[in-house]
């Protein structure tokens, strides 16, 4: 049936859902798809699409990763899943319509539709199993299309070994809804008409669907008995099949009975109830599917640490100075960013601070993130922030290399000169669409000593690296930064990042012993935050540290602290609100009030 021949209602909800799909993955939930690409290495060549067609499902992965790579385009993400969602309504309706010749209770059709645009929102559903039920779903379709049946019944016999390889539980799907078709169309003809043999076709359908993956099983594959049937393309973890996803692949088969037994025999008034009360459901569902695993806390988490990716460290500010993050990684990312453009000794205290922003503790727990690496990699601890890179590779939930970790232990291995490993990492991501002409580029510089010396990423971190090995305790990253600024008395980024350690663990003394290197950073003033402290410093000793003696202090920082001094020892009800609404921007109120 053409668009132009459906109900309105049909059409209506087809534009709304699409709409509301594509704003909702283009603009609320796309740092989540952006994700997505970096989980992946998708390779465009030959050894890497029969490394897939080698397993079952292997096929629906291919293609699940060829689309996700575009998902580190704007709203690309977007367009392509809404796109798959539209299409498997659009043949669903099709199929129900070819099996029983009309297809009146058209709003059913959007419930696993519905269903499966939840699972895009859930963690550790795979996109490549929204394309192994697509390919499923048009295979019926093609299968339904043939007229005779001992064409159809052959063609059968070959598609339910060759969707199962292609896309693993997706050919449940096929052959249940080909399975209660072919009942239907048996039972709706006399038996001269078609003859005894299609029980036999169907009885082997059976046997085929239950026998041809344990056949497999025992000559082709080593795997369990749950992944023989379903494949890795569907879920992450591959102990068990989430309730989830067995409703929705087997709401196919039921959709045809219910037409078949009840959708022809409804009054007008009836199906319109039943398509109503369809609709309220299917978009109760979407709401509470939504509301239930749609993380938006996590989507803005994940939108600075795609920042950091992309190196935006002017957006990173600028959108942190508006809407003042508060969870760890946003945090990370803000003063990653401040001490890229040297800043973070002036404006760190503009943010919600805490003594445990500056780095991610490594815990061996789920999957490393991301950026844990990144501060350490950019103040120039290059050996940590690799380990941090490769322990991210080791421990994805579904063991597929991510492509912003396989570019990060690559880079790390050309400051480091062992360029050997790197072209190990370097090779992949030659061969992939978005990262050839970074890897070829890099793959030009290996063993050229002069153009990695003058490389402005490289070179600089070449030269921050400490110059002698020391054992590296995540407790006393202050030893490894004193490391660091020994090997490079001018690398202003590990310099910001000590001071505001310091400054953070409310350290004086670290404060005094380092205040002296300010004089190599080119300040054009001394930072405020610096000022502040000695200024406090001040008040609470009664001999002026040497380290102090001639330090400059602007008079507008002695002013604010006896402003400060006063507003603080006033010990009133509701001094702290005003403390922070007049000085919350201070070192003053974090040292008080942190």
């Amino acid at each position: 049936m053409s668009l132009s021949k459906r109900p309105l209602s049909e059409i209506l909800f087809l534009i709304l859902f699409g709409a509301a799909s594509m704003i909702f993955f283009g603009f609320f939930y796309n740092q989540h798809l952006y994700r997505l690409e970096q989980l992946q290495l998708f390779q465009l060549t030959f050894s890497y699409l029969f490394e897939h067609l080698a397993v079952q499902g292997g096929f629906a992965i291919w293609l699940g990763e060829f689309l996700t790579q575009f998902f580190r385009l704007p709203v690309a993400g977007a367009i392509i899943i809404t796109s798959l969602l539209i299409l498997l309504q659009r043949v669903t309706r099709s199929i129900i319509s070819r099996v029983s010749g009309s297809s009146n209770i058209t709003m059913l059709t959007f419930l696993p539709v519905a269903g499966y645009s939840i699972l895009m929102i859930a963690d550790y559903y795979c996109f490549s199993g929204l394309v192994g039920l697509m390919i499923s779903v048009l295979t019926v379709f093609l299968y339904l299309k043939i007229n005779n049946e001992k064409r159809r019944i052959l063609t059968g016999m070959i598609l339910i070994p060759a969707i199962y390889w292609l896309t693993g539980a997706g050919y449940l799907v096929f052959s249940s809804c080909i399975i209660v078709a072919e009942v239907f169309w048996r039972l709706q003809k006399p038996r001269k008409e078609s003859g005894f043999n299609i029980w036999w076709a169907i009885f082997l359908y059976l046997f085929l669907t239950i026998t041809f993956p344990l056949i497999i099983r025992k000559y082709f594959l080593i795997d369990t008995l749950l992944q023989s049937y379903i494949s890795e393309a569907y879920f992450q973890f591959r102990i068990f099949f989430p309730l989830p996803l067995i409703i929705i692949l087997f709401s196919f088969p039921v959709l045809i009975l219910i037409q078949n037994l009840a959708g022809g025999k409804m009054r007008t008034g009836l199906v319109k109830i039943v398509n109503v009360s369809s609709l309220v459901i299917m978009s109760g569902l979407l709401l509470w599917g939504g509301a239930k695993y749609a993380d938006f806390k996590s989507e803005n988490e994940i939108k600075y640490d795609n920042w950091v990716y992309d190196k935006k460290w002017e957006k990173i500010i600028r959108i942190a100075e508006k809407e003042q993050p508060e969870g760890r990684t946003s945090m990370l990312a803000v003063n990653l960013a401040l001490a890229k453009t040297g800043r973070l000794s002036s404006d760190m205290f503009n943010f919600n601070q805490n003594e445990n922003s500056l780095f991610l503790n490594f815990e061996k727990r789920g999957m490393t993130p991301f950026i844990a690496g990144e501060p350490y990699y950019y103040m120039g601890l290059i050996n940590f922030a690799q380990f941090f890179a490769m322990e991210t590779i080791e421990s994805t939930p579904d063991a597929k290399y991510p492509s912003r970790s396989f570019r990060r232990v690559a880079e790390t291995y050309i400051i480091n000169g062992q360029y050997d490993i790197a072209l190990k990492y370097l090779t992949p991501l030659s061969h992939t669409l978005f990262y050839r002409r970074w890897a070829k580029e890099r793959m030009a510089i290996l063993n050229k000593e002069e153009d990695i010396n003058n490389h402005t990423e490289y070179g600089e971190l070449r030269r921050s690296r400490p110059r002698y090995d020391f054992y590296f305790d995540e407790k006393q990253i202050a030893m490894a930064m004193q490391f660091l600024m020994a090997a490079n008395p001018e690398n202003r980024t590990v310099y910001e990042y000590l001071m505001g350690y310091y400054l953070l663990k409310k350290d004086f003394n670290g404060f005094l012993l380092n205040i002296s290197l300010a004089k190599n950073m080119n300040y054009s003033e001394m930072p405020i935050h610096f000022q502040e402290v000695a200024a406090y410093i001040h008040t609470i000793t009664p001999d002026i540290p040497k380290q102090l003696i001639d330090f400059p202090v602007k008079n507008v920082v002695i002013n604010g602290i006896n402003s400060y001094a006063q507003m603080f020892g006033a010990g009133s009800r509701d001094a702290k609100e005003k403390i922070k609404k007049e000085f919350g921007n201070t070192y003053w109120y974090y040292l008080h009030f942190k």
